[in-house]
């Protein structure tokens, strides 16, 4: 919601039983103008905006996927752990094959 406020101008009916709005409230980052959520402050907004820029720049940097895509461990709702094996397994095979070699 803070993102898409930020950097897309996207306006958002300002209500208290909505938990998103109720968390941002309750740290700090999010108040009621007109009946519109905004960033509290040009601090946060600052801060905020920043944030978010230099996570993008580091998620380029370091090919993470986005984390807003749907979780590949949970299907359904379930953790799927067959695939959390597998795929620790794989880590494991690439980070740990060079160090078994050299003792």
């Amino acid at each position: 919601m803070i993102r898409t406020i930020l950097f897309e101008g996207r306006r958002y009916v300002y209500e208290t039983d909505n938990s998103v709005i109720r968390i941002g409230v309750m740290f700090g980052f999010l108040r009621e103008k007109e009946n519109v959520v905004e960033i509290s402050n040009r601090i946060f907004e600052s801060k905020l905006y920043n944030y978010f820029l230099s996570e993008e720049e580091c998620r380029e940097l370091l090919k993470i996927p986005d984390t807003e895509n749907p979780n590949q461990f949970i299907l359904g709702g379930k953790l799927q752990m067959d695939l959390v094996m597998r795929k620790f397994f794989e880590y494991y095979q690439e980070t740990c094959s060079d160090l078994s070699e050299t003792f």
